[in-house]
């Protein structure tokens, strides 16, 4: 199995947890982490906003991807599977990244 296919689910995970920090408040705006878009550095109120927004379609890419990755990982060359993870994942952001934004716009 191509690293590739691991580190697709690991990084939804970490972006499904960050959501999930940054709408409770835990992980404040900032620079470095997080959803950023301009939308959600705009104010805190956009930053929770737009982070708990993202956690919805973070936890569905993270579900698709992971088992994607399995099904990838098992039978004989797994390319479809293969295809579907690249794919969901990079929906997956897309739906995060229009999520937050709109949910921060409206803030």
């Amino acid at each position: 199995m191509s690293p590739l296919f691991v580190v697709l689910p690991i990084a939804l995970g970490i972006i499904a947890v960050g959501g999930h920090l940054g709408a409770v408040g835990i992980l404040p705006r900032n620079p470095v982490a997080g959803v950023r878009v301009p939308a959600t550095m705009r104010s805190d109120a956009a930053w929770r906003a737009g982070h708990a927004a993202s956690r919805l379609p973070a936890v569905v890419g993270l579900l698709v991807t992971g088992a994607a990755a399995v099904f990838a990982s098992h039978g004989d060359d797994g390319t479809a599977a293969k295809v579907l993870e690249v794919v969901a994942a990079l929906a997956a952001l897309a739906w995060v990244l229009i999520a937050a934004s709109r949910a921060a716009s409206r803030a």
